[in-house]
């Protein structure tokens, strides 16, 4: 039985130093609020349109101001035990969701690519969640401070395509090892 821990299994599928750089991502979520609670004024944007525009305002409060980052904090959190349990789980068939017949005919080494791509995967959207979360608090707060006009919509945009596109990756990935 292989007595690998969490951390070494998962950097067996990608450079565990990169959850450093998710983990300042989440801080600076945090952190840069937090440096400009006080200068915030009474009303500040709690949503913003597609444009960047914001069409919605709250009185200020540390739930109004903190909810986005602390949701981050949540998701970061699932999905890095999520990640540690595929990482873990002795027998993969038991997390791929596919007719029983099918996947008893798969062989090892297509079990352990279908584990691999799908930890890159989720650790890519945890990624792309924490980068998009650390954008719209400075974003957001810049706009609150009246520094800005709203969301830089590139940005904004950039943020929604790459998830899309990395789900869309991962998910063809997954369905053509799973073959």
């Amino acid at each position: 039985m292989d007595q690998k821990g969490i951390w070494q299994k998962l950097a067996e599928h990608y450079p565990l130093w990169w959850e450093w750089v998710v983990l300042i991502l989440i801080v600076f979520s945090f952190w840069y609020p937090a440096a400009h609670y006080a200068e915030l004024p009474a009303q500040i944007p709690t949503h913003f349109g597609p444009s960047g525009a914001p069409d919605a305002w709250s009185p200020k409060s540390p739930v109004s101001v903190y909810l986005a980052p602390l949701i981050l904090a949540g998701t970061y959190i699932l999905m890095t035990a999520l990640n540690g349990w595929f990482a873990l789980a002795p027998d993969p068939r038991k997390l791929i969701n596919l007719p029983k017949k099918r996947l008893e005919k798969m062989t090892p080494q297509q079990l352990e690519s279908i584990r691999g791509e799908t930890i890159k995967g989720l650790f890519v959207l945890k990624f792309l969640l924490a980068a998009m979360s650390a954008d719209l608090s400075y974003e957001s707060t810049r706009v609150a401070l009246g520094l800005r006009n709203g969301l830089n919509p590139v940005w904004l945009w950039s943020f929604f395509g790459a998830i899309m596109l990395s789900s869309l990756y991962f998910t063809v990935r997954l369905l053509k090892l799973s073959k």
